[in-house]
């Protein structure tokens, strides 16, 4: 675990710094076109690559103990507006809607960007085709739901699914999954004092982060 951990941290600068590259190669305008857009589908695959290693390192840190947050004054809706722009591979083509409105959290900047972004892969990956996001409060508690229109979780799955290594589905060559995208998500968001839940609702598959 604690191999996992410091290879994890280790692969994480190497990787920023290829990404970095390609990211530069995509915007050159003097690069011809196709390779520019082989050097944008590259990037897209090492954003993955990133997003993999860093909930490695959450589940080895968690396992070994080192794990830690640190919450503090969080702007909600310019997190999630910013999330779900379609500049981000995982959020798709075209933004998201966003539904509702929610005030200022106490959370953890970073390890709630790394929650969000494990459910909107987690919608993209298996959900159906009309994603998006309701924001609200209850309870004193700010809510961040992730909907889409895909067939769900079989009921039997449904704690399963936040199991280290486990998936949402029997998809055992889906690309850019190790299964621990929703495990590391509930863990991250009870750690910040509140929880991950999951609910099918009139067809729907919802994802709720509180």
């Amino acid at each position: 675990k604690a191999f996992v951990a410091n290879a994890s941290h280790e692969l994480r600068t190497p990787l920023t710094v290829i990404s970095g590259y390609l990211e530069i190669m995509e915007m050159d305008p003097e690069l011809p076109s196709h390779l520019a857009e082989a050097a944008g589908r590259a990037n897209e695959q090492a954003g993955r690559m990133q997003r993999i290693i860093e909930d490695l390192l959450v589940a080895a840190r968690a396992d070994i103990g080192t794990l830690a947050v640190r919450p503090e004054r969080l702007d909600v809706m310019a997190t999630v507006e910013a999330l779900t722009s379609p500049s981000l591979a995982f959020a798709g083509s075209d933004p998201l809607p966003i539904i509702g409105d929610a005030p200022d959290a106490y959370a953890d900047g970073v390890r709630f960007r790394q929650v969000l972004r494990n459910l909107l892969t987690n919608a993209r990956r298996y959900g159906g085709d009309a994603v998006y996001v309701e924001v609200g409060t209850r309870g004193g508690m700010v809510t961040v739901t992730v909907v889409d229109d895909g067939d769900g979780v079989p009921d039997d799955r449904i704690e399963a699914i936040f199991e280290p290594y486990e998936r949402a589905h029997s998809e055992p060559t889906q690309p850019g999954s190790v299964g621990l995208g929703l495990s590391v998500a509930r863990q991250l968001t009870r750690m910040m004092g509140g929880d991950l839940c999951y609910a099918r609702v009139d067809g729907n598959t919802r994802f709720e982060m509180s």
